[in-house]
């Protein structure tokens, strides 16, 4: 039943329910079948490129996630596909070779988009898990300079600064 869907009366309700159950499917841990049924809806709406690259990362399938989301940018990401990127690439680790593509296009992104709160965010927290703190600070340093009352942003610059002793009164 699941895999073959219902006969629905319109494409919106048949897009509607493959997301349904592959959020159930998902719910469940049952990730490859969640990624099958979001994979149907992809191809009714790009943009549910998304829920595919969650079941991914929840498959450990980090590469493959990274490679569907530079595909979906076309090489090019808007602020929103590069924050999507750099949350894939913050799962599961150090990254590998294979995703030096995907790195490159977040710090592109991040450079020409040097004024969206949401990927400077992402990218921030990305440069933090790869250990790259000098980088991480100043990108949270700059989304605290329009937002001085960002918690996120604050509690995750503080926790940077704190690490270094010549720094712990500004932490």
């Amino acid at each position: 039943f699941f895999a073959a869907g219902p006969q629905a009366s319109s494409e919106g309700q048949s897009v509607q329910y493959f997301i349904t159950v592959g959020n159930l499917h998902m719910r469940l841990g049952r990730h490859e079948e969640a990624e099958t049924l979001y994979r149907r809806v992809m191809d009714e709406l790009p943009q549910a490129y998304v829920l595919v690259v969650r079941s991914l990362v929840a498959q450990g399938k980090r590469a493959e996630a990274a490679t569907l989301c530079l595909e979906a940018a076309e090489g090019d990401p808007t602020p929103e596909e590069a924050a999507v990127l750099a949350g894939v690439l913050t799962t599961s680790g150090p990254l590998s070779e294979e995703l030096a593509d995907a790195l490159a296009a977040v710090e592109r992104a991040a450079e020409k988009h040097n004024d969206d709160i949401q990927l400077l965010q992402a990218a921030a927290v990305l440069k933090a898990t790869q250990g790259d703190y000098d980088n991480a600070i100043s990108l949270f340093r700059r989304l605290v300079e329009p937002q001085p009352e960002n918690p996120l942003a604050l509690n995750n610059l503080a926790t940077l600064l704190a690490e270094r002793p010549n720094q712990l009164g500004e932490a």
